[in-house]
């Protein structure tokens, strides 16, 4: 009697579970949404726990995260089924623990692993839109994997793998959701450091040249003009700040906070980063104006994480456009702030709501910018 009694709550947890996947496609308001799916998860997990004590298996509770993983994609992917690209912003889906939740990714903790998963959320100026831009995510995350790659004989990266069937702990499941989106990657400790390098003058940098003629102490010819190419590639590092803005700093500074050796470490792989990609897109008729990463640490050695030279870190233009002395075509967030721009929007919350020509067009240019780039379509 008492195992029959825990299987029927193992399976009234499933149908709990099964009912969380099911509450985004529902109409219900945001907040209600929340209650629903936090009532449903706190439900779900007394049952199945309550179920496993009365049945005593233990290999219920070994298998707890591939069962409720696989109960909910089953609901999931069929909902999915024929419905064109997913626009993908919560993935309450996942209940594994949330590590991090950035601006655009959301981040889950495998133990010596971090699933990442890109979302198509879009952020200017510091503040998340809530807009969204159809296959935003897949660019984000496709682009960084290609560019992982190829850079590797530099400098190895974070990467594991980004195909889902690979993925552990039942997240196999959800293969509609997270292929093309997320990836699987080694936990580093991460170096407290925003590696920024630049080749053309442009955005803040260009504001700071107008007002002192230098870049992070930098000292640069008098007289450029915007978006005018620099003498050479320039290291202007920052600082990682958890709220607001980073602060951008000098080379000496930088090596003050985390050492000289490993500070030139930095700044010797950025700049060789920067390099070999900024050759091989001018081969695909792209600038590479700017961009940045992040690295860290496993076993002693440096790595890097993060994302790799996507739109969002990086600053691309066509090369047929080209012209110092005005903005510049731009195959990056660029298009968004300049219509952000036009509009007066103090940049403070909430933002303004995004018109469908603007979500159109810096789709667009995303998946522009990945094609051309990588010469692949995007799946």
């Amino acid at each position: 009697m008492n195992k029959k009694l825990g299987i029927i709550l193992i399976i009234i947890s499933f149908l709990a579970w099964a009912i969380i996947a099911a509450i985004p496609f529902m109409g219900f308001k945001a907040e209600i949404k929340a209650l629903i799916i936090g009532a449903l998860a706190v439900a779900g997990e007394i049952f199945f726990w309550s179920g496993s004590v009365l049945v005593g298996k233990e290999i219920v509770k070994k298998y707890k995260h591939e069962i409720k993983n696989f109960c909910i994609g089953i609901f999931r992917n069929r909902k999915g089924k024929g419905e064109g690209n997913m626009l993908i912003n919560n993935t309450d889906f996942i209940k594994q623990p949330l590590f991090v939740k950035g601006k655009v990714r959301n981040v889950y903790d495998l133990g010596d692993k971090l699933l990442i998963v890109v979302t198509d959320r879009i952020s200017a100026f510091d503040v998340v839109f809530s807009d969204l831009i159809p296959n935003k995510g897949k660019v984000l995350n496709s682009i960084s994997e290609f560019w992982f790659n190829y850079t590797s004989d530099i400098i190895g990266n974070h990467m594991v793998t980004t195909n889902v069937s690979q993925y552990p702990e039942g997240l196999s499941g959800f293969k509609e959701e997270l292929q093309g989106r997320s990836m699987l990657v080694r936990k580093i400790e991460m170096v407290n450091a925003e590696c920024i390098v630049r080749g053309y003058l442009e955005g803040s940098g260009l504001k700071e040249y107008n007002a002192t003629g230098s870049i992070c102490g930098i000292k640069l010819p008098a007289g450029m003009k915007q978006c005018q190419k620099l003498p050479e590639p320039i290291f202007t590092p920052s600082t990682k700040e958890s709220e607001g803005h980073d602060i951008s700093v000098s080379f000496e500074t930088l090596a003050e906070k985390i050492g000289l050796e490993l500070a030139s470490k930095l700044k010797e792989k950025t700049l060789a980063l920067y390099n070999k990609a900024a050759n091989y897109a001018e081969s695909k008729g792209i600038i590479l104006a700017d961009t940045k990463f992040e690295f860290g640490i496993l076993d002693g050695e440096l790595i890097v994480g993060d994302e790799m030279f996507t739109p969002d870190s990086s600053r691309f233009w066509d090369m047929k456009d080209y012209q110092p002395g005005r903005p510049q075509k731009s195959f990056d967030k660029q298009f968004l702030r300049e219509y952000l721009e036009s509009i007066a929007w103090d940049k403070t919350p909430p933002p303004p709501k995004l018109p469908e020509s603007v979500i159109k067009s810096t789709e667009a240019k995303y998946i522009e910018a990945y094609e051309r780039l990588t010469g692949r379509k995007l799946a």
